[in-house]
């Protein structure tokens, strides 16, 4: 654990380390072990974020010092005790209990490929970031943005077709401040509930006041033109 290694280093080295930058803190004599984790720690994990799998949100590995100041600040709560029940608290038998083994596991197997897709999905989305970052620095420097930011209100067919003729980006600034007038005038809108979430909610309460008033026999009703079924 990083914060177990940095309580580890001696006083001096964590109040050196509370004063130097991050290019200072890669060069500080003592720290080695403790250095050669954190840069790991970046290199596996580095694409990850606050909000991750969010385009435009800054990674880890773009902000290391942050990263090292959150260690560095991290408590570590030694009394805490984890009240979740756990597979084997659960003691269940016949039929009950072999049905409960089956859904665990796959629930278990399918969290773990959920997982994994999102981390790939993040990992592959960060490292376009890089580049479409490279093509806003371009576009500063010929006057097209304001800022390399500006390019997260494009489309990419339109960040393409001024790759394909630079032309093109004329008319980017004005696309860009429409955009931005347009989000300003939406930041407090109110989503409304889907057609589905709105069934779907009906279809739990109804489903909770048939098994409250029918606990052996719960029963969903539908109406079907004035027909009552059950099924």
């Amino acid at each position: 654990m990083l914060k177990e290694q940095y309580l580890n280093l001696s006083e001096p080295l964590q109040y050196e380390i509370s004063r130097c930058n991050f290019k200072d803190f890669q060069k500080l004599d003592g720290t080695e072990a403790f250095r050669n984790s954190f840069n790991a720690f970046i290199e596996q994990f580095g694409h990850m974020s606050d909000r991750t799998g969010v385009f435009d949100t800054i990674p880890w590995r773009e902000t290391p010092e942050l990263i090292l100041e959150l260690i560095r600040n991290f408590e570590i709560d030694k009394d805490k005790t984890n009240h979740k029940i756990k597979y084997q608290d659960v003691k269940l038998s016949g039929m009950s209990g072999w049905l409960f083994r089956i859904f665990y596991k796959r629930a278990r197997l399918f969290y773990v490929f959920r997982e994994k897709y999102s981390s790939l999905y993040t990992y592959t989305l960060m490292l376009f970031r890089v580049y479409f970052l490279a093509i806003s620095d371009r576009m500063v420097a010929q006057g097209l943005l304001d800022s390399r930011e500006d390019i997260y209100f494009l489309q990419e067919e339109e960040i393409l077709n001024y790759i394909r003729d630079d032309n093109t980006g004329k008319q980017l600034k004005q696309r860009i401040q429409l955009r931005r007038e347009e989000m300003d005038h939406c930041k407090d809108a109110i989503i409304q509930k889907s057609f589905l979430e709105i069934h779907l909610l009906l279809l739990l309460e109804s489903l909770s006041r048939n098994w409250l008033e029918h606990p052996r026999h719960a029963a969903i009703t539908l109406e079907n033109k004035g027909n009552t079924r059950h099924w």
